[in-house]
């Protein structure tokens, strides 16, 4: 009976200890599955966080790049819209000086006219005032004209008058003042007066 029992102790002792053994074998093979599951998460975590950050580094720079450009395009904007107002500028003291130009040309043109008819009305009157008419003085402001001299009888006096109503020169004839004189070793003379106004050249 005591071998029975140290036998069944023995066995009984031996059992627990491959039972223990056992247990412990199956502990240290769960740690190092752990221990790999984290080393794959941490790297994968690294991986991600990696490529995150390259994607914005990338994003970034083309960002940077699109801002340039804008920036550039918008200095073009800038310095076309400053040269525009450039030229804007010396078109318009262009046009003010072709606009003086004008006007003087204009003026030159007006006096060129003016002078041309008050010289045609000059030989009018010396290629047309009768042989008994002669002109002691001439006024003219512009626009009117004033005739004074004499003629040697009424029929001279009345051709005169005659001439200057016909003629484009001298519009509105009018015979101001005739009278009988005493000329200078002529006689008895018709002094006289006429007003007109300066024709057109047209």
């Amino acid at each position: 009976m005591i071998k029975t029992n140290l036998l069944t102790n023995h066995v009984s002792t031996e059992s627990l200890e491959v039972g223990h053994g056992v247990s412990l074998s199956d502990n240290s093979s769960n740690g190092f599955s752990d221990e790999s599951e984290t080393i794959v998460k941490v790297v994968l975590i690294l991986l991600v966080s990696g490529c995150l950050y390259g994607y914005q580094v990338y994003n970034i720079g083309n960002l940077d790049d699109v801002i340039r450009q804008k920036n550039a395009k918008i200095s073009r904007g800038a310095a076309d819209i400053t040269k525009l107002r450039v030229e804007a500028g010396k078109s318009s003291e262009l046009q003010n000086e072709i606009k003086k130009l004008n006007e003087k040309l204009n003026l030159l043109d007006s006096l060129s006219k003016k002078r041309l008819k008050e010289l045609k009305a000059l030989d009018f009157l010396q290629d047309n005032i009768p042989d008994g008419v002669w002109l002691n003085k001439i006024t003219y402001d512009g626009t009117s004209v004033v005739l004074k001299g004499g003629a040697i009888n009424d029929k001279e006096l009345d051709v005169f008058v005659k001439n200057l109503d016909k003629s484009q020169y001298f519009k509105t004839v009018i015979l101001l003042k005739a009278e009988k004189v005493s000329g200078q070793g002529k006689g008895t003379v018709n002094a006289f007066e006429v007003s007109s106004v300066m024709g057109s050249l047209d």
